[in-house]
Order: C-alpha cells, then sequence, then structure tokens
C-alpha cells in the first residue's frame, strides 16, 4: 500500500506525473470557483427570498381585498333585497304587491315581515358559511317591532345607529357577538352597515349588523403555512388586530407587537423593515376598509438558504478532493487496464456467450483492437443462434406435418353418431349444435386446400358463432353487411374466425347484455377488405398502439389470434396487406383485413401451375 502510493508522487513515473497533472488541474480551480459560487449564491438567495416574502404578502392582500369586496357585495345585496325593503318600508309600488307585504300593524303583519325576511336572509347568506347571526333593526317602527333576526338592546342599538349615520361607513367591532349570553366571542367580529331605502329619498330605516366568524371569513390565508418563523395580522382602520395566524393564544402578544412597530414605521409597499433585529416585516393596506395586512418572517428563515449554501461548498471543496485523488488514480490506470482486459479476453476467446461491446473504449488504440475481437465474436454467436433457430423450425414443422396427416374421419364420424344419438333422444338443440360443429370441422380441414371462396369462409364463421351462441344462450348476434357480391374472390382459409373468435373471448364475453357482431366487405382499388366491428368494452388509444406493435413482433402471446392471421397474409401477399386495428372506448372495435381482391378463375390458374409442377417433380 505504501509503495502504491509513493508511485502515485513519483513525478519520473508516467502514473506520478498523470496523478499530480489531474490533481493540480481539479482541485486549484474548484477553489476559486466555489469561493466565487458562495458569495454570489448567498446574495441572489437573499433577494429572492425577499422576493417570494413580498409576493406572499401580495397575493394575502389581494385575497383580503376580494373578501371585503365579497363583504361590501353582501350587504349591498342584502340592503337591495326587494322583500327586505317591502317588508320595512310597507310600500305598495308594483314590485311590493307581488310580494303581499301586510298592509296593518299589528303583530300578525310584524310575524309575516319576520318571516319574509327570515326567508330573504337565509337566502342570501347561505353560500356565506362565515356569518353566523344578524340583525335587521328598523329605526322608524315601533320599539316592540324593530327588530329582525338576533335580539339587540334598544339602548346599544341606538348606538350603532348615530355611529353609522355620523360615519357612513361600514363599522367593525372586534371580538362581539349578538349572543346575548355571550357578548365578547374572541373568534368573531360584528361589521354593521346603514340600511337606507332603494326608492324615494333614500332616507335612512336603520342598520343591519352580521356576526362574522372570522376563522372562516379569512380561511383561505392559510395557504402562507403560517409558524412560529412566519406571522400574518390583519388590523382595522384604527389599528385593532382583527385576526393574526397562527391562531394560538400565547402568541397574540408577539402578534400584536410586531403589527404596531410595523404600521408606527409605515414602510413603503415592496419594503422590508427590521423589528427587534429578529424580524423582517413588510405592510400591505386593503382598500375597501383600510385594513392593514402585515407580513413577518423571521430574519433566519430569509438566510437560511444562504447558510445552506456555505455547507454545501465546504462538503463540495471536500468531496472534490476525495474525487480528484480518485480520479487522478484511475486516469494514470487507464493505460494499464485495456492491455490487461484484451489479455484475458483472448485467454477466453472460446466463451459461449460473447462479452459485452462496452467494455473498451472505442477512441483507445488498444480498445479499437478489443471491440473488434468482441464484434467478431458475437457474429460468430449470432450466425450460430441462427442455424440452431432454423434447424429448431425444421423439426417443428416436421413434427406439425405428420400432425397433419392424421384421417380426420374419425372425428367426423364421432361427430355424425354423436348427433343422430341426441336426435334419437329428442335433443334437437344439441345434435344441431353439433351438426354445427362438424361442419365447422369439416370447413376447417376442407382437403387441404388453403383458399376457399369467401362464401364458405363465412359459412364457416357463421357456423362457429352458432356453436358459441349455444354455448353463451344467445348472447351475440353475427350480421353480414357486404356492399357488393364478392362470391367471385377467393381468401386464405381460417382467416375472419380467429377474428370473430378474438371478439367474443376479449370483447363481447365480459359485456353485459346481448353483443352483435358485424362483417362488412368490399375490393378497393384490386383490394379485398373485410371489416369485422363488434360492439364490446372498446380499447383506448394505447391499447391498440400496443397491440399494433405486439403484430410486428417476431415472438409475443399478447394476441394470438389477431397475430396469426396478420403473419399469415403479411407471408402470403408481402408488405401492405394484414390486420389493422381501429377502436373507440367504451363503443365498438373494428379490425380490418386486407388481402389482394384474387378472383377464382386466376387461383384455378395459380392450383394448376402448382399441380403441373408437382407432378413434374
Amino acid at each position: 500500500m505504501t509503495d502504491t502510493i509513493r508511485e502515485l508522487f513519483r513525478f519520473k513515473k508516467i502514473r506520478g506525473k498523470l496523478f499530480i497533472l489531474t490533481t493540480v488541474i481539479t482541485l486549484v480551480p474548484m477553489l476559486f470557483i466555489s469561493v466565487a459560487v458562495y458569495q454570489i449564491s448567498a446574495d441572489r438567495f437573499m433577494k429572492n427570498a425577499e422576493k417570494h416574502t413580498l409576493a406572499a404578502g401580495g397575493i394575502a392582500n389581494h385575497y383580503l381585498n376580494q373578501i371585503a369586496l365579497d363583504l361590501n357585495d353582501l350587504f349591498n345585496v342584502i340592503i337591495s333585497s326587494s322583500q327586505i325593503q317591502c317588508s320595512l318600508t310597507g310600500a305598495k309600488d308594483q314590485v311590493c304587491q307581488n310580494i303581499q307585504i301586510a298592509s296593518d300593524d299589528g303583530d300578525y303583519s310584524y310575524m309575516k315581515n319576520t318571516y319574509r325576511i327570515g326567508n330573504a336572509m337565509n337566502s342570501i347568506t347561505q353560500s356565506k358559511d362565515y356569518v353566523v347571526h344578524y340583525s335587521i333593526y328598523h329605526m322608524t317602527a315601533p320599539p316592540e317591532w324593530r327588530v329582525f333576526g338576533s335580539y339587540i338592546n334598544p339602548d346599544e342599538a341606538r348606538g350603532w345607529y348615530d355611529e353609522l349615520a355620523a360615519s357612513g361607513q361600514v363599522l367593525i367591532r372586534d371580538n362581539e357577538s349578538l349572543d346575548q349570553n355571550m357578548k365578547t366571542n374572541p373568534s368573531t367580529m360584528l361589521v354593521g352597515r346603514l340600511l337606507r331605502r332603494t326608492s324615494g329619498d333614500f332616507s335612512p330605516l336603520g342598520f343591519i349588523l352580521l356576526e362574522i366568524d372570522k376563522g372562516r371569513f379569512f380561511e383561505g390565508l392559510s395557504f402562507l403555512k403560517t409558524d412560529e418563523q412566519a406571522r400574518l395580522m390583519i388590523a382595522d382602520r384604527e389599528g385593532h388586530m382583527l385576526y393574526s395566524l397562527p391562531e394560538l393564544p400565547e402568541e397574540r402578544q408577539t402578534n400584536e407587537r410586531l403589527l404596531s412597530e410595523t404600521r408606527s414605521r409605515n414602510p413603503n409597499a415592496g419594503q422590508f423593515v427590521s423589528i427587534e433585529d429578529k424580524w423582517m416585516s413588510s405592510l400591505q393596506r386593503s382598500t375597501p376598509y383600510d385594513w392593514s395586512l402585515v407580513y413577518s418572517t423571521d430574519a433566519k428563515s430569509l438566510s437560511a438558504d444562504a447558510r445552506s449554501i456555505r455547507a454545501i461548498t465546504i462538503w463540495i471543496l471536500l468531496g472534490t478532493l476525495v474525487a480528484g485523488l480518485l480520479l487522478a488514480d484511475w486516469i494514470s490506470g487507464t493505460i494499464r487496464r485495456p492491455l490487461h482486459r484484451l489479455s484475458r479476453l483472448i485467454k477466453v476467446s472460446g466463451m459461449i456467450a460473447p462479452p459485452p461491446a462496452d467494455r473498451f473504449d472505442p477512441e483507445d488504440e488498444v480498445g479499437q483492437i478489443g471491440q473488434r475481437f468482441i464484434r467478431m465474436t458475437q457474429e460468430n454467436h449470432a450466425l450460430n443462434q441462427q442455424v440452431y433457430n432454423a434447424l429448431k423450425k425444421s423439426k417443428q414443422a416436421e413434427i406439425h406435418a405428420l400432425q397433419a396427416q392424421i384421417n380426420p374421419h374419425f372425428l367426423y364420424n364421432t361427430l355424425e353418431s354423436l348427433k343422430w344419438l341426441a336426435f334419437s333422444r329428442r335433443q334437437f338443440e344439441i345434435s344441431g349444435v353439433i351438426d354445427k360443429l362438424g361442419k365447422y370441422f369439416r370447413l376447417t380441414i376442407n382437403k387441404g386446400s388453403q383458399m376457399i371462396p369467401v362464401a364458405q369462409e363465412l359459412e364457416h364463421v357463421m357456423a362457429y358463432v352458432e356453436v358459441q351462441n349455444f354455448r353463451y344462450e344467445n348472447r351475440f348476434d353475427c350480421f353480414l353487411a357486404l356492399e357488393a357480391d364478392l362470391s367471385a374472390y377467393r381468401v386464405p382459409k381460417f382467416v375472419l374466425q380467429p377474428i370473430v373468435e378474438n371478439a367474443i373471448y376479449h370483447g363481447l364475453k365480459e359485456k353485459e347484455g346481448p353483443g352483435s357482431i358485424v362483417i362488412s366487405g368490399e375490393v378497393l382499388e384490386g383490394t379485398l377488405l373485410f371489416h369485422i366491428t363488434y360492439d364490446g368494452q372498446g380499447m383506448a388509444p394505447e391499447r391498440i398502439e400496443e397491440l399494433t406493435r405486439a403484430l410486428e413482433q417476431e415472438e409475443t402471446s399478447a394476441t394470438y389470434g389477431l397475430k396469426n392471421v396478420h403473419d399469415r397474409l403479411k407471408l402470403r401477399y408481402g408488405e401492405g396487406f394484414g390486420v389493422r386495428i381501429r377502436s373507440s372506448l367504451g363503443l365498438y372495435t373494428t379490425i380490418t383485413l386486407a388481402m389482394p381482391a384474387i378472383e377464382e378463375e386466376e387461383q384455378g390458374d395459380d392450383e394448376h401451375r402448382d399441380q403441373s409442377a408437382d407432378r413434374g417433380r
């Protein structure tokens, strides 16, 4: 170990030269870059932190303006309500006649007006969950018929009315409630506004008081994620704190102190003021009710990212030192390692599986030799694999040919016996199904012919559908919708039935209720097209792409029936022919088969030539 370290620092050795050069190039620039990056990043992080904090305060102030305008609009809707106006004024105009306001001044009239005003207020405030209670005080009515909604003391009502009439503005009293048993409530506030006539001389009728749940009214400000390091305070025009976050009793004194000091300094918008050398506070003003919003942040939290950058810089320097030493050692060993790899590769060149080509650098001279040797080994391995696959397929073809020589007459005779046995026992439905099954197998074998008329292929499909309908209790309907007479054309045997089978097992089997399959055909520019459409579950575009890719793969089990037909059409007729899939999720799926439009005479000539060639052989 000691000798290895000494060798790294021997300048006369090639490995030592490379090691020292790499170390100097790596560490010296990194030292200067780290110091510069720390200074720039720390300043940039501080400015971004202040900008984001001011932006958060601006968003909160925008929300405050919106809820204040919403409250003002709520008052306007209440004042302009025809039911409330007509009930209080007793007017007889066309609008009030439709409402049928009581005309007498008795208790019954007061009860009816109370009912109508209550319905109107419930309808207006049903979407305003922050409205807890309300009180409408009618100053011009007899004393016993003045209060609608929550009760309010007459002396207290006179004070509200005089103050509202004098100021002409919305009045807010924090920590008060309309509940006579709990007049002081820190979670609510009373908001009052003068109630005037909406017609005539617009004279005052009284006033409206709304008891507001502050937690619900200001709940939209919770996005600020306040805690001990970030606080939010809202004050009215006189500077009394209406609401603060976090909503903890032990934090209220601190919040009130920050609010008072920030308001006294009155910073400009977009500026911070330092409070007690610990807090950075900004003030925003909400115009509708002249509220103040103060957002305070712990100064240490603003510089937290800068401190993190400093710690990260130190660790980067240490990491760079270690990485530089390791890198230098690695570079010095790059000359020795390729030669050692090439030597081991030549020794084991008789291996069955070739090594990966990325073991050598193609830019290195030794690496180029190694890559060429590996490429030669890989080509030899691929050639051996191709020979093996060809022999395997040849054996499989021989087995299939021997299996195909089995005489199917035993199967026909057995099915015929079963059919007449069922018929003799009056099982006519089973007898018919066995008959269709026998016809299905006869059409499948078809004396070895690979090309059959379109009519025979369709007959084959219909026989299969009838067998399946017996199994699934007539859940499927199969319709033929051929646009023209296609009987003159011949198609490869057994191309439509696998598609119909796929439609039943993958489309209609899981469907609730009956399903239908429509087989249509047409000849378009010398191409014979069959469209098999069924109304199953359909497929998403991603599933269609997956099946389309699977059709082109050499070996796949994703869609055996479709791929079998697709491969047969491609092998027989070439590219451009085969299976295409189109579907709409939840509606339908259409499988299209494309093949050349070959008429019977042309096919007969081809078969005659094939038979002559066989006799010649």
